[in-house]
């Protein structure tokens, strides 16, 4: 939405900031509200854009990118009386009226949207039949939501969204009886560990978004518990039969395989397959850089037998990855149907028309064997 680039300048606007009169900061609130306006009128009515939200059911979570770059990563996000904070809300009133009601209903329609819409919750938790999805909320519960206090131990997620998650997946919840489970955030729940991570996210400026993946140490707590939580749900019903992880926003296309080395210390039985794509318009990095991501931590990381340990009793592997623009599609079938008892296949999809042909992309399912390509790290897309 914005940008601002200078620390200083940031600084000694938000001081500024802070002596505005109030009928003043309803102006620059009004004035910052058309100006985000503009942005989701010109980019909704891209006709393609424009064709498939007409024409496609959608459930929205708010990233980043809605308020601006690494929106939540930065601690002092969630200060209230910062400038930066005020224009943020600006562009999350916004939000909340082209999204929000995607999901939820605005009372009245209210333009703009009241404080007491702004206050709800933006992390979804619904099912269809006996498919359950957890789609949480990496952003506003660490700034707009956040609550000093409450949700310090809980920096990721936070406290509230925490209590759902939990009460949905419990006996006589509200996915309790489901037979899969997909669950989704903006980044990758598996995706570097921790050391190289917080070094790449510290060091490099480039990526810098690291600092607000699952893996920072900030976050490391949390990404445990999300791991032991999918863990008990699958292993207190045997007719809980696949988890599905899906991600995004790391500019790469890719899948990973979780496997519960406490359970089955051959790392034979998946514990989980991740599909994460992004993006099907994103600029592209140069080979260098795309060789580099890979190496470090992706599908051709040379410093590994090919499993990642994280947390001590879990492992992944990452495979078939793709620097190319992609979409990711996700299949539900059903297993009376399905050979090898599948609930889900997931597929990877090329987008860049220069391609010159249609490129059918690779399918997977939890249960499926690895190719031979995973082990020297070929990608077969």
């Amino acid at each position: 939405m914005y940008d601002i680039t200078q620390r200083d300048s940031l600084d000694a606007c938000t001081g500024w900031f802070r002596d505005l009169r109030v009928r003043v900061r309803v102006r620059v609130r009004v004035r910052v509200r058309v100006r985000v306006l503009d942005v989701y009128r010109k980019t909704w009515s891209h006709p393609p854009t424009r064709r498939a939200l007409a024409n496609v059911p959608n459930v929205m979570i708010m990233d980043d990118h809605e308020i601006r770059d690494d929106w939540g990563d930065d601690p002092d996000d969630h200060m209230t009386d910062s400038m930066e904070h005020f224009i943020a809300r600006c562009g999350y009133r916004v939000f909340c009226e082209y999204q929000g009601q995607l999901y939820s209903h605005v009372p009245g329609l209210q333009h703009p949207v009241s404080d007491e819409f702004l206050a709800t919750k933006q992390h979804r938790i619904f099912r269809i039949a006996r498919i359950g999805f957890v789609l949480v909320d990496m952003r506003c519960a660490r700034t707009f939501n956040f609550r000093p206090g409450v949700d310090a131990s809980n920096s990721m997620l936070g406290q509230d969204q925490w209590a759902d998650i939990d009460e949905a997946l419990s006996p006589g919840g509200l996915v309790a009886d489901c037979d899969t489970l997909i669950f989704g955030s903006g980044v990758p729940l598996l995706f570097y560990t921790t050391k190289l991570n917080d070094f790449l996210g510290s060091n490099c400026k480039d990526s810098d978004d690291l600092l607000g993946h699952w893996s920072n140490s900030r976050h490391k707590k949390e990404q445990a518990r999300v791991l032991r939580l999918l863990r008990g749900w699958k292993k207190k019903d045997r007719s809980r039969n696949q988890i599905l992880l899906i991600g995004g926003d790391v500019h790469v296309g890719g899948f990973t395989t979780l496997y519960d080395y406490e359970e089955d210390k051959t790392l034979a039985n998946p514990l989980a397959l991740q599909l994460f794509s992004s993006s099907i318009g994103n600029s592209q990095f140069n080979a260098f850089t795309q060789l580099g991501i890979r190496m470090m931590g992706g599908d051709l990381n040379p410093f590994v037998d090919g499993h990642e340990c994280v947390h001590h009793t879990f492992h992944f592997k990452h495979h078939h990855w793709t620097p190319q623009r992609n979409y990711g599609l996700v299949w539900i079938l059903n297993n009376l149907h399905s050979p090898t008892g599948d609930r889900l296949r997931c597929q990877l999809i090329l987008s860049d028309p220069e391609a010159k042909k249609i490129v059918p992309g690779l399918q997977l399912s939890i249960n499926d064997e690895l190719p031979p390509a995973v082990s020297c790290g070929c990608a077969v897309l």
